[in-house]
């Protein structure tokens, strides 16, 4: 008898134990998360004369409460040594000091915010970001001139005085609430059912917060999604200090790869040798990349480029003409002055790499170009920086947030006179990735109240995963049956393919729509129309290279005319800027690019991994894969030939990305 009532006992208070222990982390989950906040609150303070006048309470409270839940990551991630160290050993341990050992650590955490904030205010100030990948260039820097400067100029000391001041009374504070008892553990009944019931809430709180309050990814909050407002600093507030200085490694990481390439000054004069056939003794890139334009005499009013997300070739092609997902774009580029360029490769396969080559008129090189130094300063192969010359006004579009890829700060740095994104546009529910593609389009219309010439890059969303368009409210769109019907067999059950075919369907009879609608409007208009990548799905399951990585490329209005092309033309993101310039620029006028006019034919065109020349098609890392893009092989002439062209070019881009226009090393 004696024996068991031990072991009742014994039962009892293991589960006091670990029912103590995962109250006590969730306290200091929600004591965590309450700071985060108030640190929140006191930089929007701080900083509130930089908010525009009449700023609405709505978008305070917003910016609070998407805060807290992007917080929420961050508070669960700092438990997890809590839950580890304290709850789990203490189960091994009957006399393990968890409480000690929590607090401990939760006063480490605490201590570290409270450092992060103090250094967060005059970073603002300085970089109106709240941590960015600049930050990451201490480690190459005079650590002695910035601990100096941190001295002299934001006041150090005093600086980590006061946060280690606040962090002592938050620490008190916290210890408090630990020490508060929230139930009485001898009277829980079922205690097995109780401690069923926390182990199957552990995964599950585990997932609402990696998704920032919510259990899919399509309603998460991270911090490429996070700036949902118009002004810069609602944005900047809404990530915690973890947050933006995660954001900043991960940008860091994905700009520190340029650093692994190697080139010399005089690597690159050979490179421009190569390519021009002409000895260069220029100490700088610029006579290079100087072009002449032969000039037009009546330019474009406007210029539009769309770059569609996703928006692959291959629906455009022959084959596939039977699905009826491309016929916005098909009945366009059926017209007397629209071209469609089918031998065209994308910058590589992520979207910022295709925004940044077409912009830039630079090929990728997997450096991420936004996020580099030299980003930070107009480029002069711009389209934005040359076109504003010419008397335009230049605008870029997109129904995503600015904080994704760094995109609002690249176009800013390259003399966007204004940009637009999710916030700016009314209508439709959206996703993690932005809103959809018609209220995106329909909000440019609205925008456009004038005729004053204008450049306008515009970046959709909607084709993009996880896909989340209400289609049964799109009468242009056909209905899941109707497309069923369109495929094969083998493949007319296949829903999430139907639901895609749909999705491109749809994006193509918006950005359609757009065009024909603008021109109606303003037939004095250039639109030019390509996709950022494809390489994300197809029909054929067995593709070639060209139909897994292939973009079109669409020319469509003033200055444009079918039966002006000869030959096959061909090309990539990097030779829109040079194809733009020369369909705007008057005769003789002097413009930058590294690319060339498509419509001159003979252009090797670039992707990260491919080239493209004509028909000819091959892999810039292994000359031995290449192939015709009807399927015939290349001669060995013209793959030697484009390999080395691309190259160079390469090279060139990467010197100029990496190092600036000087040729010294």
């Amino acid at each position: 008898m004696e024996k068991n009532i031990f072991i009742i006992s014994h039962k009892q208070s293991c589960f006091q134990r670990f029912v103590r222990d995962i109250t006590d982390d969730l306290k200091l989950f929600v004591f965590l998360l309450a700071v985060l906040c108030v640190f929140r609150a006191l930089f929007i303070a701080d900083f509130a004369n930089v908010l525009e006048k009449g700023t609405p309470l709505a978008d305070i409270i917003g910016t609070m409460f998407l805060g807290l839940r992007i917080s929420l990551k961050t508070s669960a991630a700092f438990i997890i040594p809590t839950f580890v160290f304290c709850t789990l050993l203490r189960q091994i341990f009957c006399f393990w000091p968890s409480s000690k050992i929590r607090l401990f650590i939760g006063g480490a955490e605490i201590t570290a915010l409270s450092l992060l904030f103090q250094t967060r205010i005059p970073y603002y100030r300085e970089f109106h970001n709240a941590f960015d990948p600049f930050i990451f260039n201490t480690f190459h820097d005079d650590v002695g001139a910035i601990a100096d400067t941190a001295i002299k100029q934001y006041q150090a000391p005093w600086r980590i005085l006061a946060a280690l001041l606040v962090a002592a009374v938050f620490i008190y504070l916290l210890k408090k609430f630990l020490d508060w008892k929230l139930f009485d553990f001898e009277n829980v009944a079922h205690k097995g059912l109780a401690v069923a019931a926390i182990i199957i809430f552990i995964p599950v709180f585990a997932v609402f917060m990696r998704h920032g309050g919510s259990f899919t990814y399509n309603g998460s909050v991270y911090w490429k999604n996070a700036a949902r407002f118009s002004q810069h600093l609602l944005n900047e507030a809404v990530l915690d200090d973890v947050q933006a200085l995660y954001r900043a490694s991960r940008i860091y990481k994905y700009t520190s790869g340029g650093d692994n390439l190697k080139f010399s000054a005089a690597d690159v004069r050979k490179s421009i040798e190569l390519l021009t056939g002409k000895p260069y003794t220029a100490d700088t890139l610029e006579p290079f990349l100087l072009k002449h334009a032969k000039g037009v005499k009546n330019p474009p009013r406007h210029i539009f480029i769309i770059i569609g997300e996703t928006y692959m070739l291959w629906p455009l092609l022959d084959e596939y003409k039977y699905l009826h997902i491309a016929d916005g774009m098909e009945n366009i580029i059926a017209r007397k002055n629209a071209i469609l360029i089918k031998n065209f490769l994308p910058a590589a396969n992520g979207t910022m790499f295709g925004i940044t080559g077409v912009v830039l008129g630079m090929p990728d090189l997997s450096i991420y170009t936004a996020s580099r130094p030299s980003a930070a300063k107009p480029y002069e192969t711009a389209l934005s920086v040359q076109l504003k010359k010419l008397g335009y006004q230049t605008r870029f579009f997109y129904g995503g947030y600015p904080s994704w890829e760094n995109v609002g700060s690249f176009m800013d740095a390259q003399q966007f006179d204004k940009s637009y994104y999710k916030a700016d546009f009314k209508g439709g529910k959206g996703n993690a990735w932005g809103i959809e593609d018609k209220y995106l389009f329909e909000g440019i219309e609205k925008i456009f109240k004038d005729d004053k010439p204008s450049f306008n890059v515009i970046m959709t969303s909607s084709n993009h995963p996880p896909l989340t368009v209400d289609l049964s409210k799109e009468p242009g769109v056909k209905t899941a049956e109707q497309t069923a019907k369109t495929l094969p067999p083998s493949l007319a059950k296949d829903k999430d393919l139907i639901n895609k075919l749909r999705h491109f369907e749809y994006a193509d009879e918006y950005i359609a729509s757009f065009i024909n609608d603008m021109y109606k409007k303003y037939p004095d208009s250039l639109f030019i129309l390509t996709g950022d990548h494809a390489q994300r799905w197809y029909l054929n399951q067995n593709p070639d290279i060209f139909e897994t990585v292939a973009v079109p490329l669409v020319l469509y209005g003033k200055g444009i005319n079918k039966n002006e092309v000869k030959g096959v033309l061909s090309g990539s993101h990097k030779d829109i800027a040079a194809t733009v310039m020369e369909l705007v620029s008057p005769k003789d006028y002097s413009y930058y690019a590294l690319g060339e006019n498509i419509l001159n034919g003979g252009v090797l065109g670039l992707h990260n991994v491919y080239w493209i020349s004509g028909d000819n098609m091959g892999d810039i890392n292994n000359p031995k894969v290449s192939l015709n893009v009807e399927g015939a092989a290349c001669s060995s002439a013209a793959v030697k030939k484009a390999d080395q062209r691309a190259k160079a070019l390469r090279q060139i881009a990467w010197w100029r990305i990496m190092k600036g226009l000087s040729l010294k090393d």
